[in-house]
């Protein structure tokens, strides 16, 4: 009983008001994006599906989609390291899908191009260059030239892949 009230009364004088407990979630989702970064950059990859799924829990449970949609993303970029290719493709769709409801033209053009890429590893290079030319259009709007030099590399590698050497070399020189 002792222990329960001390929690109770530590609870409320470290978050007095619902403000202030929703910035130190908002602050320990961020922190679990982080951990898992970390992680992934260590290549231990389970424990970095750990804090992103730990992320993209408290995100939703706070309502934070910016932190939601980028955590989708990233947890995409894990399950792709891993192999799974399947929950990367999701991940990448739930987070482009929230990038684009949220007007995050910079965040739905990487999760295009992320997609895109799952798309030409699999063969299917039609939904890939798609992808790419959706991710392009939309990084060119936003004159986004990070982005716009990864959506050229990635078309020019498409077209040299096909072939097509002078349509690619067009690309890369942009």
């Amino acid at each position: 009983m002792i222990s329960k009230w001390r929690h109770s009364t530590a609870h409320k004088l470290i978050f007095p008001n619902t403000k202030e407990k929703k910035f130190y979630n908002f602050s320990k989702a961020n922190a679990f994006g982080c951990i898992a970064y970390v992680y992934q950059s260590w290549g231990n990859l389970d424990s970095a599906i750990i804090f992103s799924d730990s992320c993209v829990a408290l995100a939703k449970q706070i309502g934070d989609m910016e932190t939601l949609a980028s955590a989708l993303n990233n947890l995409g970029v894990i399950h792709n390291y891993k192999g799974d290719i399947a929950s990367a493709l999701k991940c990448y769709e739930k987070s482009y899908q929230l990038q684009d409801s949220l007007g995050s033209k910079k965040g739905a053009a990487m999760a295009l191009n992320n997609i895109a890429l799952i798309y030409r590893s699999q063969g299917d290079i039609s939904k890939a260059l798609n992808y790419h030319i959706k991710s392009l259009k939309i990084s060119e709007e936003i004159k986004d030239a990070y982005s716009m030099g990864h959506a050229y590399n990635n078309i020019g590698i498409i077209y040299r892949e096909q072939g097509e050497f002078k349509k690619g070399m067009e690309y890369f020189h942009k």
